[in-house]
């Protein structure tokens, strides 16, 4: 038994026609055409046979009946209908049959809708796609935080462009294969056909590597620290001296080297400290990003701000509850729930100095 991925547009039935030869020579058959077909060895050849045909009618009733009208033709001609999409018809037989494909007797075997279909997928694709990158062009830098969410951003770009490739390739494909059946001249060169779907295939195997791959990347390779590997400020540093849970997270990315990230709890009262930290290749960029994140108080959960030289301070509403530290090639967003006093916010900013 082979498995074979089976997904041919009209315009392609050449090189479905192609492939479907080879595996009838070989004695593969199939009952079922599908996207993910599955072909049966038999001890002679198959042979499979391509045609279209518009089912006409002003109800889906009469279309129907049209379309079990074009199957019975053809099954009383010896063949076995296993396949159908687009008008596009697939066939098979036990015998060989002649029945050569004339272009000019298939005027209507492209229904408009089908080609107005065609270009409304294309400029779905193609808004899908200026969406996307909009929302890439003004996403927070904190959206970039590992390897993993890097690469699947990246492959969810070549995905949009595989989709917009292979719907273009669609729309000009039917649009071109339309003329030239109401002109009854030959089909495009097979070679142009393999291009194009040798290209589409590369593009969409590529696109799962980077989105399955960074996924996998993102959930396994996320790890946990101690504060011995990499110091953090904590609650007894204001001297809470209280029994606590601490939870950590460390990440690395294209866009952000480090990022450090602690919730620490105390398990009797209400008493947080939540700290994210962000180490950059460069002084100049951790300048940049701290510049940048001031336009950006939702990081700290803040609605407006105040600013002294290389610290922020994020208040919600009128009470201040978060600092953002620019110290070397670090920025730091420290959100604790107790109150930032000046004894604490002197205790964070001595820490990180």
């Amino acid at each position: 038994m082979k498995i074979k991925f089976i997904h041919y547009k009209p315009y392609e039935y050449e090189l479905l026609q192609e492939e479907l030869d080879k595996l009838g020579k070989q004695g593969y058959s199939t009952n079922d055409l599908s996207i993910i077909s599955f072909f049966r060895k038999k001890d002679k050849p198959v042979y499979y046979t391509i045609d279209f045909f518009n089912p006409t009618g002003s109800s889906k009733i009469s279309q129907r009946t049209s379309h079990y009208h074009f199957i019975d033709q053809k099954e009383e001609q010896g063949l076995k209908y296993i396949y159908s999409k687009n008008n596009m018809y697939v066939f098979t037989s036990n015998e060989e049959k002649n029945f050569p494909f004339h272009h000019e007797s298939k005027i209507d075997a492209l229904s408009f809708k089908i080609r107005l279909s065609s270009l409304i997928y294309f400029i779905i694709a193609l808004i899908i796609s200026i969406m996307y990158l909009n929302y890439l062009l003004h996403a927070s830098f904190d959206q970039f935080n590992s390897y993993g969410i890097t690469t699947t951003y990246i492959g969810i770009i070549f995905l949009l462009i595989t989709v917009l490739y292979r719907n273009f390739c669609n729309f000009y494909g039917i649009s071109s294969f339309y003329k030239q059946i109401q002109s009854g001249q030959p089909h495009f060169q097979i070679k142009k056909l393999k291009f194009f779907r040798t290209l589409y295939s590369f593009l969409a195997i590529l696109s799962f590597i980077l989105v399955v791959g960074g996924l996998a990347e993102d959930t396994f390779n996320a790890k946990s620290f101690t504060p011995e590997q990499h110091a953090i400020l904590q609650l007894n540093d204001f001297d809470i001296q209280k029994s606590t849970e601490l939870s950590t997270q460390s990440y690395a990315s294209f866009t952000i080297p480090h990022t450090y990230i602690s919730l620490e709890t105390a398990k009797q009262g209400n008493e947080a400290l939540y700290i994210k930290e962000y180490q950059f290749n460069s002084s100049q960029r951790a300048q940049h990003i701290f510049e940048q994140i001031k336009s950006e108080p939702q990081l700290y959960g803040s609605n407006k701000i105040k600013e002294d030289h290389s610290c922020i301070y994020g208040y919600a509403d009128n009470q201040l509850v978060s600092l953002v530290l620019l110290h070397k090639q670090s920025v730091i967003i420290v959100m604790p729930s107790f109150e930032l006093s000046q004894e604490n916010i002197t205790i964070i900013q001595n820490y990180y100095k």
